[in-house]
């Protein structure tokens, strides 16, 4: 009886650790082709990416842990999901600053004809140039940059999320907030919603873009929306830009600036 329970134990052990890999790295670089959890904080001693994503379909999950960038000046990307590849999602991250900055959080470098389907998901990106840069979704994120929080401008597929983000771009330069370019110029419109913003120069920006622009808060910057772009019930600090300066709702969102 005890040998066959410690057999049933052992087996019981290996479908638990097996269908998903451990990545327990250090130090970057890494480079990730599956679904991985990480499990300790990530440094990039380099000027690199720190995480490559060379696969679809796959989750970066890590944990609540820190991708710190200890390279002066700077590290490349905390996250890059190489060109070609589609359906892949980094959530539960800090993309914070060491001894040097990120040039981005996350960046997905995308390639014509192949869907950008990339999934951000409550993400932290603190002092890096950029945010997250050609994403799909983003949702339940805070970014503190220096430049652009949210930056799209090719390969994106249609109905994208941005939704549920704090996004503040430090003073001074030319400071934008989200802007949503080379996405959808027909059918189903990118929806951008339940967002609060700060930034001096642009708040959100879609181009020509067909977007949904709904139940944000602009704190500072003006927006401007496309033709294709529908804006009800925002709240600007620009009210000359803003579509609707005289809305209200309420907001609850859970994110910490």
């Amino acid at each position: 009886m005890t040998k066959h329970l410690r057999r049933i134990i052992l087996v019981g052990t290996v479908l638990l650790v097996g269908p998903s890999r451990i990545l327990a790295l250090s130090t970057c670089p890494g480079t990730i082709t599956g679904n991985y959890n990480v499990s300790d904080d990530l440094q990039a001693t380099t000027d690199t990416s720190c995480i490559t994503v060379n696969a679809s379909s796959v989750t970066v999950n890590l944990n609540g842990h820190s991708i710190i960038c200890n390279h002066s000046p700077v590290c490349e990307y905390g996250v890059v999901v190489s060109a070609g590849y589609s359906g892949v999602t980094i959530k539960n991250a800090s993309i914070v600053s060491g001894t040097g900055n990120w040039r981005a959080g996350v960046e997905n470098l995308g390639t014509s004809g192949v869907a950008n389907t990339t999934t951000v998901d409550t993400v932290t990106v603190t002092d890096a140039y950029d945010g997250v840069i050609n994403p799909y979704k983003v949702v339940n994120s805070v970014f503190s940059v220096t430049q652009v929080c949210l930056l799209t401008f090719g390969y994106a597929a249609t109905s994208g999320t941005i939704k549920q983000n704090y996004c503040r771009v430090a003073d001074g330069g030319d400071q934008i907030g989200f802007t949503i370019g080379g996405g959808s110029t027909s059918g189903t419109a990118t929806l951008i919603q339940y967002n609060y913003i700060r930034a001096t120069t642009t708040g959100i920006s879609t181009d020509g873009n067909y977007a949904t622009v709904e139940q944000n808060i602009v704190d500072d910057g003006a927006m401007s929306l496309g033709a294709h772009t529908t804006s009800p019930k925002n709240i600007c600090n620009d009210t000359t830009s803003c579509p609707d300066p005289s809305s209200s709702f309420t907001m609850s969102v859970d994110f910490t600036p």
